[in-house]
């Protein structure tokens, strides 16, 4: 009867220590996806401010950039292009 009861404790202290172990588990998680959302953050900042930077760009050449756009657009053609169109 006694030796019973000492492997019923031992049983009951180790699903204890699992339990525990879970718990870190889903703790160390949940911080990893919060530093995760953090960065994913940072990163969309970081576009935005790009895109507002693109967008400065092309207003201030916009007449510069098509003629760029247009020289090396006929220079990439290949041959078979401008007999087409000569």
């Amino acid at each position: 009867m006694q030796q019973q009861q000492q492997q019923q404790q031992q049983v009951h202290e180790h699903q204890q220590q699992q339990q525990q172990v879970h718990e870190q588990q889903q703790q160390q998680v949940h911080e990893q996806q919060q530093q995760q959302q953090q960065v994913q953050q940072q990163q969309q900042q970081v576009q935005q401010q790009q895109q507002q930077q693109q967008q400065q760009d092309t207003e201030e050449k916009e007449g510069e950039v098509r003629t760029i756009f247009c020289s090396s657009f006929t220079v990439k053609q290949p041959p078979s292009f401008a007999r087409y169109k000569a």
